[in-house]
């Protein structure tokens, strides 16, 4: 995505009133600056569905709008082409100096470098990722301003089925766009004619509102009272299908667009002879701040109701210029904010094939969630957890036991073991305290315990029964609580058993869910390589539903 600094930004988004302090893809209105993080394309960052090739497979649109599925669903990169201008080697080699990439193909077919040379830029087509479109759903509801669970007690969820696409190194990625409702009932569009004389220059500027729609353009002459009543008039002088096509490739989805009117922008003289003019038929939307505070659209800009960065307002009119300019307020309005899109990405994961002898069998995460501390430092994550901490399977199931672990928490935040770690572990609860295990050195802390952690695919096929687990390190006081729960029902005809917790058998012990030693449960991790492992399987669950299998 390094490409953004040398290709030209799609100057048909809106950028209110900030002034961006580049032309390049690197800024945006959320960014402008130009601040980039790792290898992201901020615009690409800011904006979906986005129209140049991406790495980024498309897996969910969750939005408040259900009207525009549809749109996403046939937008996504998953099932169409991208397209960007492929420069000349040459390109690479010669310091681009307000030389940037353009993003139409007509203006890529045009670039030369050097300029002048004839040696063009290619449109090249990037075909999709041949993939499913991605669900569209309804955004799942919780209180405003809040990180906690959703409506039903536990935290919003989307089921993911990991697809068949092995890769030591994928990332995964959460944008969540936050659009203001403030304006889009006051925004309006109208038709709107412009007609500018030979050697004019025609201007549309829609102040940031929208942008330009293009239906119609002539360069000629089809009246005679346009330019000079007394010029030459040619009733056949017209050139629409060309005008249309120019018009269109320096206007169309612009916020604001300027053309020299002469009949070598347009490819030539129509009607020698005939003094010519441009006539455009185009639309742009409009706000009526007016109508949205009360006023005139005169008067409420005169008071300082204008949509810029903190705007100071006039709110009242009492006919003493004196006393109302002393009454004003400020309005905390961030232009840059007014509608931003917010993003998270993962750490480095694996998705590797599933092993042979479970090659029909269900394959379920255990894993742990949260960080070390309390309730305040760890916020807005959470303290330690299992997930799922209830986990209902079948027999024929098989289970997959891993986590990972952290050496940077902060060194102040509350906790067991070594100042900064993040460990857990396993052991089963039972009425019997079971003695530590002969010719392993006492670790009680899991101070020298890997930072991750993989106890591998096991087999449900002997360990019928109900588990209590807990993890012995990250149990101290307050509500720092992490324990867990496995129901293994008898083996079912149907693969896919329905997640819930009734219907369990009678607790026994024992089983091969987890390994002993000399008879006794482990109380130790091993030492393994710190990189996450996980299997390609049929069922993924977000790490945040609580009472439904997990995969990560």
């Amino acid at each position: 995505m390094a490409g953004e600094k040398i290709t030209l930004r799609n100057k048909g988004l809106f950028t209110a009133d900030q002034n961006l302090n580049g032309v390049t893809a690197q800024y945006t209105r959320q960014s402008n600056a130009g601040t980039r993080y790792a290898y992201e394309c901020p615009e690409e960052r800011d904006y979906y569905p986005y129209w140049k090739p991406t790495p980024w497979k498309d897996i969910v649109v969750m939005t408040s709008d259900i009207s525009r599925c549809d749109f996403y669903k046939s937008e996504s990169e998953n099932v169409k082409s991208r397209f960007y201008c492929d420069p000349p080697s040459s390109y690479m080699d010669i310091p681009q100096v307000w030389s940037y990439l353009p993003i139409t193909k007509e203006a890529c077919e045009k670039f030369d470098w050097p300029q002048g040379s004839g040696n063009f830029s290619k449109w090249i087509e990037i075909k999709s990722k041949n993939m499913r479109q991605p669900d569209c759903i309804p955004s799942p509801k919780s209180r405003d301003n809040h990180n906690g669970n959703g409506l039903g007690g536990f935290a919003n969820t989307y089921n993911w089925t990991v697809p068949n696409d092995i890769s030591e190194n994928c990332a995964l990625r959460l944008r969540y766009n936050i659009s203001t409702g403030d304006l889009s009932n006051y925004v309006t569009s109208s038709v709107q004619v412009a007609r500018v004389c030979d050697g004019g220059t025609l201007s549309i500027d829609t102040k940031g509102f929208g942008t330009i729609t293009i239906l119609g353009a002539n360069y000629g002459r089809t009246s005679s009272t346009q330019c000079g009543s007394n010029a030459r008039y040619n009733n056949n002088c017209n050139n629409q299908q060309k005008s249309l096509q120019v018009i269109k490739s320096l206007c169309e989805s612009q916020t604001s667009c300027s053309v020299k009117v002469s009949s070598s922008v347009f490819g030539g003289d129509p009607c020698v002879g005939t003094a010519k003019y441009l006539e455009v038929n185009y639309t742009t939307s409009t706000v009526s701040i007016g109508t949205l505070v009360g006023l005139s659209d005169t008067d409420a800009t005169n008071r300082g109701y204008v949509f810029k960065n903190n705007p100071v307002i006039q709110p009242l009119k009492t006919g003493n210029p004196t006393l109302d300019e002393k009454l004003q307020l400020r309005l905390a309005i961030n232009t840059a904010q007014y509608g931003r899109t917010f993003q998270d990405r993962s750490h480095r994961f694996a998705i590797r094939p599933r092993p042979a002898e479970y090659k029909n069998s269900n394959i379920y995460n255990l894993n742990v969630r949260g960080k070390r501390g309390n309730i305040v430092q760890v916020y807005p994550a959470v303290e330690y957890d299992f997930v799922p901490s209830r986990l209902t399977l079948s027999a024929s199931d098989v289970i997959h036991i891993q986590w990972t672990g952290s050496n940077t928490n902060p060194n102040d935040n509350a906790g067991q073991g070594t100042a900064g770690t993040d460990r857990s572990n396993i052991i089963l609860l039972k009425d019997k305290n079971y003695p530590e295990g002969n010719g392993v050195s006492s670790d009680p802390l899991l101070n020298d315990a890997a930072k991750y952690f993989d106890l591998g695919p096991r087999s449900l096929k002997n360990a019928v029964g109900t588990y209590y687990y807990m993890s012995t390190r990250n149990n101290n006081f307050s509500n720092r609580s992490q324990k867990g729960k496995i129901v293994v029902l008898p083996q079912i005809n149907n693969p896919i058993l329905p997640q819930t917790n009734a219907g369990v058998s009678s607790q026994i012990s024992g089983g091969n869910i987890f390994p002993q030693i000399n008879g006794d449960l482990p109380k130790y991790s091993n030492r393994i390589s710190p990189k996450k492992k996980q299997y390609h399987q049929r069922k993924f669950v977000s790490t945040h539903k609580r009472d439904k299998p997990v995969f990560v």
